[in-house]
């Protein structure tokens, strides 16, 4: 599945993933939606030409800040204006229907975010001008991200899904009326009778009728709530899903409450087998992890650090580890996202070695004491084979004694792995690395901290090295963490490129220019 957008760079338009106007639709309509002010009829005349290049639709549109707005024509002279500075030739007629029509059914994803009441409207005036106006606009729809802000834009736009959508998600929940949540939500079960995954973003207001309204959805598999605190609230009326095998909850910045443990520790959700959630880390939340380890097979634990009135209280790892442990056998994904501790050691490492099924490892950790080095990652992955993610972000003064070396480590050990992510010390300029013998086979990205560490790993007597290594594994992509735009006209990384597979280099700015849109 692909997704492409169009962007103006040095004059000429190119295509890149950050626009998010997706490929799809301007593949059906002819039409692309470009604020006036930043191209001119020339512009608008390659862009054309770009169109009709592309070969095939996405089958994942990101409709981002585009609203409805490939209904505008590249190369119509007569334009009107609206609120946003973006400019609209008329509302779809019976022949853009029909175009539209034949790849419509190839749609299978769509993102859409700050529609406009005049899109929505032009959208539906047009929309009774089809051939069949009572078919849903994308019948093949399976998943949809969308935006709302009242009921208007709930009406325009829920007759376009087809009842057989399996997943979606909506964003900004706080920015719709209570009122115009309830119709919503009342509406999705007999407007969506296969609906599996419903996710509220931004919905913070702790409301039992939410709850019920939720409980409803009896198909559901994943529930979806990442800025609402599981209390009795909301963890009662979900306990009675009976397929419920997700639960993703936060209530950022606050952990999950004590309440909706306790509804976890009673045996509540029998199915559950992926646990998303903000913890305190503390001896109650490990307590937690014990008991529904003698209940439940969970499988995904992702697990954030949340706050006490604003503060991070050290999460003490070697106990979360040891709690995590138990769960072993099925455990298959384990993330630990942005963990404040006075220190990890080693003892974390080898307690974690024990899940030897894990597939999916994401450390990231702020500390102030590391004792993890190399010789210690090495051990983490010679017990797990099956590994294909590896992250471990341990950031920390004195910067952690983790090298290349730990990349070799991780290649011999783990054949299938596909990711890998470190913080990495300046000493492994010193590793003889053009005599270390790699077989990796398995095309993988890689991620090595920040600008600064690249700093660190290639200076500029080193960087043909580190170019000799990157050269003989199958990299796909290198993905930085934090290096915006520039990394370009970073000199030492220009010397790295120069050595490392020419393939690789359109991967390379192909995720710096991403940016941070998943």
């Amino acid at each position: 599945m692909s997704t492409f957008a169009l962007g103006s760079v040095g004059g000429k338009i190119t295509p890149h993933p950050i626009l998010f106007v997706p490929e799809l639709l301007l593949k059906i309509f002819n039409y692309l939606c470009i604020p006036t002010k930043l191209l001119n009829l020339d512009d608008i005349d390659s862009a054309s030409l770009a169109c009709k290049s592309w070969h095939g639709p996405a089958l994942v549109v990101k409709w981002m800040h585009a609203d409805f707005r490939p209904l505008i024509s590249v190369a119509a002279p007569l334009r009107r204006s609206e609120d946003l500075g973006f400019t609209f030739r008329r509302p779809p007629r019976a022949e853009d229907w029909r175009r539209f029509d034949k790849i419509a059914p190839l749609v299978h994803s769509l993102l859409m975010r700050a529609t406009s009441d005049i899109c929505i409207s032009l959208l539906s005036s047009g929309f009774r001008t089809r051939k069949d106006p009572s078919s849903p606009l994308l019948p093949n729809l399976r998943a949809v991200t969308i935006e709302l802000t009242d009921e208007d834009d709930i009406n325009g736009v829920i007759p376009f899904f087809p009842s057989s959508l399996q997943h979606l998600t909506i964003l900004n929940v706080n920015n719709l009326h209570t009122k115009d949540l309830a119709t919503l939500l009342e509406r999705i079960p007999s407007q969506f009778c296969t609906l599996s995954t419903l996710g509220l973003h931004g919905a913070t207001l702790v409301d039992l009728e939410l709850g019920r309204t939720i409980a409803r959805l009896s198909h559901l598999r994943t529930v979806d709530l990442p800025d609402m605190l599981l209390c009795s609230a909301i963890a009662a009326p979900l306990s009675e899903l009976p397929c419920l095998e997700t639960l993703r909850v936060g209530g950022r910045p606050h952990a999950i409450g004590q309440v909706g443990m306790g509804t976890l520790m009673s045996g509540a959700f029998p199915k559950l087998i992926e646990l998303v959630a903000h913890f305190l880390f503390d001896h109650t939340t490990f307590f937690l992890l014990n008991e529904i380890a003698s209940t439940h097979s969970i499988k995904t634990l992702e697990m954030t650090h949340g706050e006490v009135a604003g503060v991070k209280v050290p999460a003490d790892l070697e106990a979360a580890a040891g709690a995590i442990a138990l769960h072993r056998t099925a455990l298959r994904c384990l993330a630990l996202h942005s963990v404040l501790a006075d220190r990890i050691s080693a003892n974390v490492t080898q307690t974690l070695s024990a899940c030897s099924n894990l597939e999916y490892l994401d450390l990231n950790v702020v500390t102030s004491v590391t004792q993890v080095t190399d010789i210690d990652v090495e051990h983490l992955v010679k017990h797990l084979p099956r590994l294909e993610h590896l992250g471990m972000y341990i950031e920390s003064d004195p910067t952690p004694q983790l090298t290349l070396q730990s990349l070799v480590s991780a290649l011999h050990h783990c054949p299938r792995l596909k990711f890998l992510g470190l913080w990495a010390d300046a000493t492994s300029a010193k590793l003889p690395i053009t005599r270390t013998p790699l077989h990796h086979n398995t095309p993988f990205t890689l991620n090595i901290g920040s600008r600064d560490s690249w700093r660190e790993l290639c200076p500029i007597d080193s960087t043909q090295a580190v170019g000799a290594l990157l050269a003989t594994l199958p990299i796909i992509a290198i993905e930085p963490v934090c290096w915006g735009l520039g990394i370009a006209s970073w000199k030492p990384w220009r010397e790295v490129e120069r050595v490392i597979p020419s393939c690789v280099r359109p991967a390379i700015m192909a995720k710096t220019l991403r940016g941070y849109d998943q």
